[in-house]
């Protein structure tokens, strides 16, 4: 229900244009933490491989607990009966689609 909900509301407005997608975010943490990586690896095949794995992982875990972090806000205190965190979730999901 949340799926539909949340794809409904992304094909009826879209995404803000005074909100940056989640993609182009994680977009800015790949560019701000790669070039550190490849001074690192120094254009060694096992070392570039570690370093793509590490910044993988570092994306994922941060997009991970960005969404537990929203989820936790939305159903805090069961926030008016969950009718808002379930508003909030809805929004939230929207806006990860792409």
């Amino acid at each position: 229900m949340l799926v539909i909900a949340s794809a409904s509301l992304d094909l009826l407005i879209g995404d803000p244009t005074w909100a940056p997608h989640p993609v182009q975010l994680m977009g800015k943490l790949i560019n701000l933490v790669r070039p550190q990586v490849e001074v690192w690896a120094k254009n060694k095949q096992w070392a570039l491989t570690i370093g793509g794995i590490f910044l993988t992982s570092i994306v994922v875990l941060i997009s991970g607990f960005s969404g537990w972090i929203i989820e936790r806000i939305a159903f805090k205190q069961q926030l008016l009966a969950s009718y808002i965190g379930w508003i909030i979730l809805i929004v939230a999901m929207a806006s990860t689609i792409a």
